[in-house]
This record gives C-alpha cells, structure tokens and sequence, in this order.
C-alpha cells in the first residue's frame, strides 16, 4: 500500500470525527478504523527519517562502531524499552 493511500485512509476517517455536528462519544471506538492508516504513516516517516542518518553514519562512521560499542546501544535500546513494556503487562 502506497503512502498517499495511507495518508486518504487517515484522513477519510478521521475527518469525519471531526466535524462539528458528530457527537463526540464512544471514545476511542470512533477512531479504531483510522488507526492501521496511522501505523502506517508514521511507520513510513519513521523511515524518511532513518535513511538520511543510515547515509551519514555510513559516510562518517564506516569502521569506527566496535563490537562493545555494539552491545551498548543494545543494552540501551532494552533499558529505553523495558519500562514501557513492564507498565503495558501490568495494563493487560
């Protein structure tokens, strides 16, 4: 799927929640269909993102990442993540 095609799909959810004549009850119900759209979209801007820091890594720091250097960021990545998982196990 095209990211244009994700981006209609968000919107031509979202928009009409947003009107002002649409109640606004149900909570997040109103707004279950746009969310595959969302992930998507945001996935490929995560994406646009990583490419242009992936270049000047390879650019500037070709060779220069160690094995432990390596296992740091790993350590890192875990640490970042492990707080947000603990409270959504705790959640479910």
């Amino acid at each position: 799927m095209g990211n244009d095609r994700a981006a209609w799909g968000t919107i031509a959810n979202l928009l009409p929640s947003c009107l002002p004549q649409v109640p606004k009850y149900n909570g997040v119900r109103l707004f279950l269909p746009a969310f595959p759209f969302v992930a998507i979209v945001a996935a490929a801007g995560f994406v646009w993102m990583l490419r242009p820091l992936q270049r000047w890594a390879d650019a500037h720091l070709a060779g220069a990442i160690t094995a432990p250097a390596k296992k740091l960021a790993l350590l890192l990545v875990v640490a970042l993540l492990i707080g947000p998982l603990v409270a959504t196990a705790a959640t479910h």
